[in-house]
Formats: C-alpha cells, sequence, structure tokens
C-alpha cells in the first residue's frame, strides 16, 4: 500500500490545482471524459482537517464490521501491497471515493477530501465517515480479487447483477460500525427497501437500450438512498440475514454463492 498525496498537498500549498488539474485522475473518472472541478477556498480549513484525520485513519485501519469482514474474506492482513491510494481534490460531485485503474492497470482507491469534509463539519464525525469510506471503496478491492468483474461486453442485466452484488456488500459491510446491530426490520427501513426493490424492478423492466450507461450511473451513484442497484444489494443480504436466523456467517456463505444467485434471492423477495 502507497498513499499519493500529491495533488491534495500541491492544493494546499497553492491554493490551486492549475499544477496538477492534467493528471490521470481527472481523466479516468467517467470513460473518455475529463472531470475536474477546483475546489472552493471557503473550504480550506475543512479539507486540510479532513486530511488530517484521513492519514491518521490509514496509519491503524481495520475494516468496520471486523468480525463479519473476516468471515466473508478471511483474516485481514491489510491494504494489499498492489493498492495505491490517492488523497485528491478535484472531481466533481458525487465522485467523492472511487476505484480506478491507473495508466499500468494498477487498481487505485481514490478519496476526494472537499467532498468528504462537506458530508459533515463535526470533527468528531469526519473520522468516522473516512473509516466508513475506507471500509466501502476496500471492500470493492477484495470483490475484484474473488469476483473481477467480466461483465463490460455483457447485456444491461449481467452488469446489473455485478452492481447489486458488489456495491451490495460494500455498502452493508461500511453501512455503520456495527451493522448486525440494526434493526433492518424497522418501519423506515422497511420502507427504503421496498422503495429500492421496485425502482430496480421498474428500471429493468421499462429499459430502453440508448439509456444503460445513465441506467447504471442512477443505480449505484448519487443520493444515498436513492442509489436502487446499490440499495437492493444491501437489503438482499440484511433479509438473507435475517432469514438465516441472523447468523452473521450466513452472509459469508451469501457471498460465497457469487452474483447470480443474489440476483435469484432478489427476484424471490422483491
Amino acid at each position: 500500500m502507497g498513499i499519493d498525496a500529491k495533488i491534495i498537498d500541491s492544493y494546499l500549498e497553492e491554493k490551486s490545482l492549475d499544477k496538477v488539474k492534467n493528471h490521470w485522475i481527472f481523466h479516468s473518472i467517467s470513460p473518455s471524459k475529463y472531470l475536474f472541478e477546483e475546489p472552493l477556498l471557503e473550504d480550506y480549513g475543512l479539507i486540510k482537517n479532513t486530511y488530517k484525520q484521513i492519514k491518521k485513519a490509514f496509519k491503524t485501519f481495520k475494516p468496520l464490521n471486523l468480525k463479519l469482514w473476516e468471515s466473508i474474506f478471511g483474516q485481514y492482513e491489510g491494504i494489499p501491497k498492489t493498492v495505491s491510494i490517492y488523497l485528491v481534490v478535484g472531481c466533481p460531485d458525487p465522485y467523492d471515493a472511487m476505484i480506478r485503474e491507473d495508466n499500468n492497470g494498477n487498481l487505485s482507491m481514490i478519496f476526494d477530501l472537499a467532498i468528504l469534509s462537506k458530508y459533515t463539519k463535526e470533527p468528531s464525525k469526519v473520522y468516522e465517515l473516512i473509516l466508513q469510506m475506507i471500509t466501502h471503496e476496500l471492500t470493492h478491492v477484495y470483490i475484484n480479487n474473488d469476483y473481477k468483474d467480466k461483465t463490460k461486453n455483457l447485456s444491461v442485466h449481467e452488469k446489473m447483477k455485478y452492481i447489486m452484488f458488489d456495491e451490495g456488500f460494500a455498502h452493508f459491510l461500511s453501512y455503520k460500525k456495527e451493522v448486525l446491530t440494526i434493526d433492518w426490520e424497522d418501519e423506515n427501513l422497511i420502507r427504503k427497501k421496498k422503495k429500492a426493490y421496485s425502482t430496480l424492478d421498474y428500471e429493468m423492466n421499462n429499459f430502453i437500450g440508448e439509456n444503460e450507461k445513465d441506467l447504471l450511473e442512477r443505480s449505484n451513484s448519487g443520493p444515498y438512498w436513492d442509489k436502487f442497484g446499490a440499495l437492493s444489494g444491501l437489503f438482499i443480504i440484511a433479509d438473507y440475514y435475517i432469514s438465516h436466523d441472523k447468523d452473521y456467517k450466513s452472509i459469508g456463505e451469501l457471498y460465497k454463492k457469487g452474483y447470480n444467485y443474489m440476483w435469484e434471492y432478489w427476484e424471490m423477495m422483491k
């Protein structure tokens, strides 16, 4: 694991991104697009504090819900040495954290500190948020090792299966510090689940070919509770957990069954 902070360091020193705005990251956020947004100077102090907190987090990081994590992926041995970490500013909202391949095809975890700094102005909550973000992105790295996404040239149906699985586990493991203590049968969460399930069902049944990119992006980006693909995955995991007497090991069993089985389970539960 190596941390590259050239972009954020340049910004904090220059109060501008002019020297780094052509970095490969801004050309890789979205295929065939250059996406860049200069941070607001009024957020300089918040960004600086977030930088301090995220460096602290990486020094001693362990995933949230470690017992559950290890039941899925095995004993935690740290962030793989082959994965680079980029601490940046300049990505447009909603690209707060993401996994991308660098110019050599290596996996990179990218965190935009300007966007992260806007989520809360309470210093005590910044650190917790950062732990959630790192857990989320690292989950994608581990899933990629076990289930590398091979759906690029397949149907939108197959791509959505992978999104539900990949984003579902990333959202579940990073949802809260003690995710297994959540009351998943709470009325408010049940309403959110029904909305996610029904939206995904509607979108898949009314999909028009030329809107594939838009559909896939909407399914896992934007406001948290609108990400119907990712949230359907989150709630399917919760449903499976409940149906197996809330045995946390059942979640690892669901993971091992793969994304085709998880989709079939959603079709049964929706």
